[in-house]
C-alpha cells in the first residue's frame, strides 16, 4: 500500500512539474511583446517624470463653484442655502 502511495505522489509531482514548465514555455515572456511592456512599465515608474501642477479653484463664501444648492431649498434661491462639496462641477448660484 505504501508503495502505491509513493508511486502516485511521484506521478503527481511529475505531472505538476510538466504542466508548470509546459505553460512557462507558452507564456508571453518568450516573445518580444513582453519586453516592450516591461520597458513601458519601467518608463511609467520613473520617479524623474514630473507631472504638471493641477489647481482646483473653488469659490469661498458659501456659493459658486464647488458648492451645491440644497435640494429641499430650491424655491428659496434668495436665501442661498448651499453646501460645500469640493467638486468643481457643482455650482450654487450666488445672491
Amino acid at each position: 500500500m505504501k508503495k502505491k502511495v509513493m508511486i502516485a505522489a511521484a506521478i503527481a509531482v511529475m505531472a505538476g512539474a510538466g504542466a508548470y514548465f509546459g505553460n512557462a514555455s507558452n507564456s508571453p515572456s518568450s516573445d518580444g511583446l513582453s519586453d516592450l511592456l516591461l520597458e513601458n512599465a519601467e518608463a511609467l515608474s520613473d520617479p524623474e517624470i514630473e507631472l504638471p501642477e493641477v489647481s482646483v479653484t473653488c469659490n469661498a463664501g458659501g456659493y459658486g463653484r464647488c458648492w451645491e444648492l440644497l435640494p429641499s431649498h430650491d424655491y428659496f434661491t434668495g436665501l442661498n442655502p448651499c453646501r460645500y462639496t469640493g467638486y468643481t462641477s457643482d455650482y450654487c448660484p450666488g445672491k
